[in-house]
């Protein structure tokens, strides 16, 4: 064999070498889109059920809100204290000033 023809297979086989190693980088991108484009999909789902969850909540809290000023409002308080703790108005003549 002549120093031609091994520099020409050397050439050959180097070439043949970056071939498999592009082929290699072409297949591991393509998986690593495809476990990305997974991840996404899982992801976005997660972010949806999140969403949805918090509007449950946010709607929740507004009854809430609603409940708790209902139950508080003057006239209510004063009307169970007057029916069930039997609570009355003070009058002018209940009134002892201590000095």
């Amino acid at each position: 064999m002549t120093g031609q023809d091994m520099l020409a297979e050397q050439g050959q086989i180097s070439r043949a070498l970056v071939s498999v190693v592009l082929v290699l980088c072409v297949v591991t991108s393509a998986l690593a889109v495809t476990f990305v484009a997974q991840k996404n999909r899982h992801l976005f789902n997660d972010l949806e059920q999140l969403r949805r969850k918090e509007t449950a909540l946010e709607a929740e809290w507004t009854r809430l809100l609603l409940e708790r000023s209902t139950l508080a409002s003057h006239s209510r308080i004063e009307k169970m204290a007057v029916e069930e703790l039997g609570l009355r108005s003070m009058q002018a003549k209940d009134v002892v000033i201590v000095k």
